[in-house]
């Protein structure tokens, strides 16, 4: 039997996020644009947002709020004070 080795990544390393299918609602709004909720990752939605798009921010805000608040509460140790922080 042959073992291999794998490489963790350090703290230090930059992640990088999955695309995460979001299947609500219809796939276009009012105006003909593409609704944010369709496949895109993170990089376009944060090139999107650079751009102006407020919906492309929310998304990443909804995408990252959990673990934003977990790493939050893990320095306060006060969820009242994780959530203002937030």
């Amino acid at each position: 039997m042959e073992l291999t080795r794998t490489r963790t990544p350090t703290r230090n390393e930059p992640r990088r996020f999955k695309t995460v299918p979001l299947a609500i609602g219809s796939s276009y709004c009012s105006n003909d644009e593409p609704l944010v909720n369709t496949l895109r990752t993170d990089d376009d939605l944060v090139q999107a947002a650079q751009s102006g798009d407020h919906e492309a921010f929310a998304e990443l805000c909804r995408r990252h709020a959990e673990a934003v608040r977990r790493r939050i509460l893990g320095i306060v140790r006060h969820q009242e004070d994780a959530e203002d922080a937030l």
